[in-house]
């Protein structure tokens, strides 16, 4: 937008692409399986990283015990930062293909996920 103003002060007038702007309903048919999956399994294994950081400090603390933690808690906390992010990976892949699997198939019967798009205006290079 502050290029805009910009090209307004300069020049003096707008071009009419800057005041354009399209509004487009698109419908999203299919889902790359493989896609999903990836983007889900990562998405997924730092979401069990965070939450194995969590039970290791719990665990370290003694929270889940009464008092001070035991060697049985200091090997749970440690594996638990490193096995929730490998379970929790391959959850979410295995996730994202199901996932994408049905949505694909309820869109071939059903016609798709209708979504509005919005098409930015281009901002014209301003030569200094």
């Amino acid at each position: 937008m502050r290029n805009c103003f910009y090209f307004v002060v300069k020049y003096g007038k707008i071009k009419e692409s800057l005041k354009l702007n399209i509004k487009t309903m698109m419908k999203l048919k299919k889902v790359g399986v493989m896609s999903a999956a990836k983007i889900l399994g990562i998405l997924y294994a730092v979401i069990g990283l965070i939450a194995g950081a969590f039970m290791t400090i719990f665990a370290l603390t003694g929270v889940f015990g009464a008092g001070e933690p035991t060697g049985g808690m200091v090997f749970f906390g440690a594996g638990a930062i490193i096995v929730m992010p490998i379970l929790y990976g391959i959850m979410g892949f295995v996730g994202g293909i199901i996932g994408a699997w049905i949505y694909n198939m309820v869109a071939k019967s059903m016609g798709g996920l209708e979504i509005e798009l919005e098409k930015m205006p281009e901002i014209p290079k301003i030569e200094q």
